[in-house]
């Protein structure tokens, strides 16, 4: 917590001789703004353990994370979502805890589904979802590929938000079929491609 803290700071210094920023007590002057509830809510919302008390600490925090929050908040309740979360180990393979790591997830099935233009969703017509032979398309391009699409670099890592992943030559991506997709979409708005999938 504190490394990360550290390097917001840093991140967020007027370099040229002004007091920076603390875009963590920002984000939780927010939370208390909008009226967000405690961090235990949040962690009872993504089915966690929920502390009661002070002796109940989340296995997710340590002890010398918790023994801070203990000496600033009165009680657990009283936990910001945003200081909990952030106190968190994060999750395997990810850069952020279980609790925003299911904050987000949530928000992403959310976004995906309340959107009936969504790629995924089944194909039907105007009403949502793209045919079959195009969402193959897509599905074979990776953000790398994309990458690589708009940007002259000779190689870009495999996985675009792990820049220690393997780098690949953007020569050897996978590259848009455009032929196929420009004619899907041309039969997708005149509504000749109206297959089931």
């Amino acid at each position: 917590m504190e490394e990360a803290r550290r390097v917001l700071l840093d991140v967020l210094a007027d370099h040229r001789g002004h007091v920076g920023q603390d875009l963590f007590a920002r984000n939780i002057q927010r939370g208390r703004d909008h009226g967000l509830h405690g961090y235990s809510q949040f962690r009872q919302l993504c089915q966690l353990s929920v502390p009661s008390n002070w002796t109940d600490r989340p296995k997710d925090i340590s002890q010398q994370n918790w023994d801070k929050m203990e000496s600033v908040y009165d009680s657990v309740e009283d936990i910001d979502p945003f200081t909990g979360g952030v106190a968190e180990e994060p999750v395997q393979g990810g850069v952020v805890g279980p609790t925003f790591a299911c904050i987000i997830g949530k928000q992403f099935r959310n976004i995906m589904a309340g959107d009936r233009l969504f790629f995924t969703h089944k194909y039907e017509g105007f009403k949502g979802g793209l045919p079959t032979d195009l969402k193959r398309i897509i599905r074979k391009r990776s953000f790398h590929d994309i990458m690589c699409d708009n940007i002259p670099i000779e190689e870009l890592p495999l996985n675009m938000f792990n820049v220690s992943s393997q780098k690949v030559k953007c020569s050897e991506r996978n590259k848009l079929d455009s032929p196929t997709a420009v004619s899907q979409l041309k039969m997708m708005l005149t509504g000749e491609c109206f297959s089931s999938e």
